[in-house]
């Protein structure tokens, strides 16, 4: 499907956003230069940005720091913000890492140095709780309430406008065919892969190969491929017309 050209970040064009390399101890001069927060980082981890988790001296979680990856811009960041706050303000119930605000109520977000160049740093409120990657199994009741909630959501987002969101991600569900297309290259066809080889016969307890080197009688090797039909042969007729044992 054709996609008209974004002035915002084109996932295809890149074909990947590699989280920015920053270490816990820049996290740590990032905190203290551009918000005055002297806090232990620990990294949070993420799949296109990178996050720390900001405790004070006494271990209290401060706030989440979130290096934002460079190829998003200054608008579709704060599209982003815009977004949660519309949630926060309509699902009050919900839990929603909105952007903290200083006493002036401007959004806490820096332009800081890194290894990378300048990058957009920001803190999020810190919802405590876990990940769903843990389980290797959701309840009905679990994704019955991820449904409930991914509903709320986007009701409230349905009218939800912003230059910021002139883009193309690999998320949305509009441009399916192309990651579908962008991943065929990394599966094998099987009309053109060559064919698998079986795997080499293996002795079992009863086969003297393993000893000798050469089975003593007809072979009984366990191998998929060879067990049924050396166990036929054992009990074929001899060309002498006697037949031989099995095992």
């Amino acid at each position: 499907m054709p996609s008209s050209p974004s002035s915002g970040v084109d996932f295809f064009a890149r074909e990947a956003l590699p989280a920015p390399r920053v270490t816990e101890a820049d996290a740590r001069r990032i905190a203290a230069e551009a918000f005055g927060l002297a806090a232990h980082a620990a990294s949070l981890g993420s799949q296109q940005d990178t996050n720390f988790l900001l405790r004070g001296p006494d271990g209290t979680p401060a706030a989440v720091l979130k290096i934002a990856n460079p190829a998003f811009s200054t608008t579709e960041i704060e599209a982003q913000d815009a977004a949660a706050d519309l949630i926060a303000a309509a699902e009050p119930a919900l839990r929603v890492a909105t952007v903290l605000r200083d006493r002036d109520g401007a959004r806490q977000a820096a332009t800081v140095d890194t290894a990378e160049g300048p990058l957009t740093a920001r803190l999020l409120r810190y919802l405590p709780g876990g990940s769903l990657s843990g389980p290797r199994h959701l309840s009905p009741r679990t994704v019955s309430a991820m449904g409930a909630v991914a509903g709320r959501v986007s009701t409230t987002l349905r009218d939800f406008r912003h230059p910021g969101l002139d883009r193309v991600l690999q998320w949305d569900i509009r441009h399916a065919d192309r990651v579908v297309d962008l991943l065929l290259r990394h599966v094998p066809d099987p009309r053109t892969a060559p064919p698998s080889r079986p795997p080499p016969p293996r002795p079992g307890p009863s086969c003297a190969r393993s000893a000798t080197g050469c089975p003593a009688r007809p072979c009984t090797w366990t191998s998929p491929t060879t067990t049924w039909s050396a166990r036929r042969a054992a009990r074929s007729p001899s060309p002498t017309g006697s037949s031989t044992s099995g095992t």
